[in-house]
């Protein structure tokens, strides 16, 4: 019998010819997913002794990070809403065991609370090793925003109030990282000037889709553009943020110029001095559980997006990236030397306040994107944008929070009420 079954195996197969063709595609599929895949994470780097702040850390992408920089032997501080969600409390052990560092934890911060936000930056700040005189800020190596990177919004079939839902969510996550990178930088600025500082934000691939139509002074709210140009302008807005925020940094490091005479002719300049904090922009692409499953609404348990994912699977798993590939950039923008710590001229080092895609140096595509990167006054008009979008936060946080007292003040009053009068037969009135 088996002789039998291997001779009819044998004179069933295919014809030289259709197996020729069948692995030439194959070999095309392999090749395109390789080139879709973009360039490997080509650096390393020993994180043993350095702290690591991981907003978004359960994320697909985040959790990639998370188990590099584990089984590299960094401290890890991964930012979540809720401590008690299932996720981390699952997570963090298991990866505990099985990269043998213990140095991994959960802090709850939820990023659409500017009240949550401000109460961890400030137990961060608070926090210090040693007493007294002795006492030393708490050490922070690096940041990355990991949270910024999902895809928010449907390309099809959302609502009115869906869209506007989209839109405030979009706003607050990159408020969320104004806030974050904001307060901390006291804390950033109180290291030694030796140690290596890295801010990291992860942004979407979609900045390119909002260079014609980008408004340094307002977020793109209009409900008529679509979801890749809502998308866009908010990535643009965080690229053009990273590079006012080293600029600002570098003045902060750059020494004070002593009062000059002026009847003096020539006057000495100071030049300008890189910070020791770099922030820097990583696009990793497109990824397909963060970019193209929510842009299908698969990741929002819809039928139809369901089965749209399902249909393009194959070509989804081609030409987008998993999540161990998205991971690639941000580790290279982490794991990168710096002019002071390599003196190799063939090494590249980190460029602070540039955007990072495929582990390199990019542009914002055409003149004007570069135009919006080199200009400071577009970069201090987005700052000053999310300056007045984070105070417009603030106040709608305190006048909900506000109406939920006046609404938990009304509950027990209206249960602890006394009961109604007897009606005329003396039993209790019916309402």
């Amino acid at each position: 019998m088996p002789i039998h079954l291997v001779a009819e195996v044998i004179a069933n197969l295919p014809s030289n010819t259709n197996l020729l063709y069948t692995f030439a595609g194959l070999a095309v599929a392999i090749c395109l997913q390789a080139w879709a895949s973009g360039r490997s994470n080509p650096r390393d780097r020993d994180m043993h002794g350095r702290t690591v702040l991981l907003v978004g850390g359960f994320t697909p992408t985040g959790l990639t990070i998370l188990t590099q920089l584990a089984q590299r032997g960094a401290q890890v501080v991964a930012i979540t809403p809720k401590l008690a969600d299932p996720l981390p409390q699952l997570i963090i052990p298991a990866l505990r065991s099985t990269s043998g560092n213990e140095l991994l934890f959960t802090e709850e911060c939820d990023l659409r609370s500017p009240a949550s936000i401000q109460a961890f930056c400030n137990l961060l700040i608070k926090a210090s090793n040693g007493t007294g005189a002795n006492s030393e800020p708490p050490r922070l190596d690096a940041i990355i925003f990991a949270h910024e990177y999902t895809h928010i919004g449907t390309a099809y079939g959302a609502s009115a109030s869906a869209r506007a839902k989209d839109v405030e969510e979009r706003e607050q996550r990159s408020l969320a990282t104004f806030m974050m990178s904001t307060l901390l930088l006291p804390l950033l600025l109180r290291a030694p000037p030796e140690r290596d500082v890295r801010i990291i934000n992860v942004v979407n691939p979609y900045y390119a889709a909002a260079v014609a139509t980008f408004d340094p002074t307002t977020p793109l709210t209009m409900k008529t553009v679509s979801v890749s140009q809502l998308e866009g302008d908010r990535s643009l807005r965080s690229i053009v943020f990273a590079r006012h925020f080293q600029r600002v940094v570098n003045a902060l490091a750059s020494p004070v110029a002593p009062p000059t005479d002026e009847t003096l002719a020539q006057v000495s300049v100071t030049p300008p001095t890189n910070s020791n904090i770099s922030f820097v922009a990583a696009c990793p692409g497109f990824s397909r559980w963060e970019t193209i499953a929510p842009l299908f609404g698969a990741s929002t348990q819809s039928l139809l997006g369901v089965l749209l994912y399902a249909l393009l699977y194959p070509l989804i798993f081609i030409f987008a990236k998993s999540a161990t590939a998205s991971a690639h950039t941000p580790l290279y923008t982490l794991f990168m030397p710096t002019a002071m710590r390599s003196r190799q001229e063939n090494v590249p080092k980190i460029q602070g306040g540039h955007l990072y895609r495929e582990c390199a140096v990019v542009q914002v595509p055409t003149q004007q994107g570069v135009l919006l990167m080199s200009e400071e006054s577009i970069g201090r008009a987005v700052w000053e944008s999310y300056e007045k979008g984070l105070e417009a936060w603030k106040k709608r946080e305190e006048e909900e929070l506000k109406d939920l007292a006046v609404e938990s003040k009304k509950k027990p009053s209206e249960a602890t009420s006394p009961p109604p009068p007897p009606g005329p037969s003396g039993k209790m009135k019916q309402t």
